[in-house]
């Protein structure tokens, strides 16, 4: 075998192998690129004869490149803009503290009242704390869930970053609970 015969067989051989490979590479170009492009702009063909008002999106234009000149102007009228708005508001409250003002009679405010403390706060009844009205009948698994929510509410692992005197707060009020809730959880049963 001379040199022309084994570089004409090599190549057929080479050949036998990579054609296929670069047939399909061709083959799903062509299937899953172009063809669903086409498909898409056939679509939005028919979908502007249907309703001529329908466009396809615009897509932004570049952005212009600025010169340094010409941001520092853009820049430089903004800021006088906002000085001369600034300017005529300052003029308005200007005039209107220059205008004499008429003395209007006194109004007494109405006196605010202390805000009642719920009665789970007061330190009364288990029944207050847990907000059950006195002679309610209740199952012990309604209790329980309540219990959790009291709980949750007034853990002190809630109030812990906030200072100890939150943290002594919510001690005394989980205290408060689970006093009740021993007390309420043997009338349930």
């Amino acid at each position: 075998m001379d040199y022309g015969e084994y570089v004409m067989t090599t190549m057929m051989k080479a050949g036998t192998k990579i054609v296929p490979f670069v047939v399909s590479v061709v083959v799903g170009y062509f299937v899953f690129i172009k063809l669903p492009f086409w498909f898409f702009r056939s679509t939005m063909r028919d979908a502007r004869k249907v309703d001529p008002e329908f466009d396809l999106p615009q897509f932004p234009e570049e952005p212009k490149v600025m010169r340094l000149e010409e941001k520092i102007k853009r820049d430089a009228e903004e800021l006088n803009r906002e000085h001369q708005k600034f300017q005529q508001q300052n003029r308005k409250t200007d005039s209107k503290k220059e205008q004499p003002k008429k003395e209007e009679p006194k109004k007494e405010e109405p006196k605010r009242e202390s805000p009642k403390r719920p009665a789970a706060e007061a330190g009364q009844s288990p029944e207050a704390l847990f907000e059950l009205l006195p002679g309610q009948k209740f199952t012990p698994s309604e209790l329980k869930s309540r219990y959790h929510e009291l709980l949750k509410q007034s853990h002190p692992d809630r109030v812990a970053s906030m200072g100890p005197d939150f943290k002594k707060l919510a001690e005394k009020k989980t205290k408060e609970i689970n006093d009740a809730y021993s007390k309420l959880k043997k009338k349930a049963s």
